[in-house]
């Protein structure tokens, strides 16, 4: 007859490798098996060709679609073009980031804090597509024989750059501009800088304004042409007169 003592060693034996076998199996399923199944699992998300300005409607062509493993997918990330085609971003989607629904602007979405705005100078740097560029207004009191730059904006970034066919569609002053966001206000100060004066646009290379005339193509400060309120006003009361 088996003794107590060898039936409670026997349970002890199998109850301990049942626990053994049940820690085994724990450490593969989750450190071999599910992590094999998470690794084959991809899911398809999209990445922008090139910088996508606010408002700008949502294309398929725009986008490339790549495949990314399901554990490092946000929610927010975009998996079906078909969702969002035919919206329009709501910031700017830079070149190589991911679409998120994030970008996608709500219907009647207005910002009108974010304007893109064409900037037409009369004298420029080498402007290109993704450059920061200081905008410069230069002025001058005929009747103080003074001449004075302003700084109308601070490194903006070039979201486009206009060639000279389509700018003479626009019946712009000469054969090149270039689109950058602004807010309202800055709006019209450029408005108002380009009524007082003639636009100056430079690449940020060095901004001081001791530089700037340097860095100009084909600047000639006797060729410049000022149109301010006050000559405006003095020439209206001599043609009454």
């Amino acid at each position: 007859m088996i003794k107590k003592d060898s039936i409670k060693k026997i349970l002890l034996f199998f109850f301990t490798l049942t626990l053994i076998a049940i820690a085994v199996f724990m450490f593969y399923l989750q450190n071999i098996y599910l992590p094999k199944i998470s690794a084959s699992e991809k899911v398809t998300v999209y990445i922008a060709n090139k910088d996508i300005s606010p408002l700008t409607e949502i294309k398929e062509e725009d986008f490339t679609a790549i495949k990314l493993p399901a554990t490092a997918i946000s929610s927010d990330y975009v998996v079906k073009m078909s969702d969002v085609t035919g919206g329009v971003a709501k910031n700017t989607i830079y070149q190589k980031e991911i679409l998120a629904f994030s970008h996608i602007a709500e219907e009647g979405y207005t910002p009108d804090k974010n304007l893109l705005t064409t900037v037409v100078p009369k004298y420029y740097d080498n402007i290109q597509p993704g450059d920061l560029v200081n905008v410069y207004v230069a002025k001058a009191d005929k009747k103080e024989k003074t001449f004075s730059i302003e700084t109308v904006f601070i490194a903006k970034k070039v979201e486009k750059v206009t060639d000279e066919e389509e700018t003479v569609k626009t019946n712009a002053k000469n054969d090149f501009a270039f689109s950058i966001i602004v807010s309202e206000e800055e709006l019209k100060s450029y408005y108002a800088a380009d009524y007082a004066g003639d636009i100056i646009a430079t690449k940020i290379v060095n901004p001081s304004i001791a530089n700037i005339i340097s860095t100009l193509t084909h600047f000639n400060p006797d060729e410049v042409v000022f149109n301010t309120i006050d000559d405006t006003a003095e020439e209206a009361e001599e043609t009454q007169q």
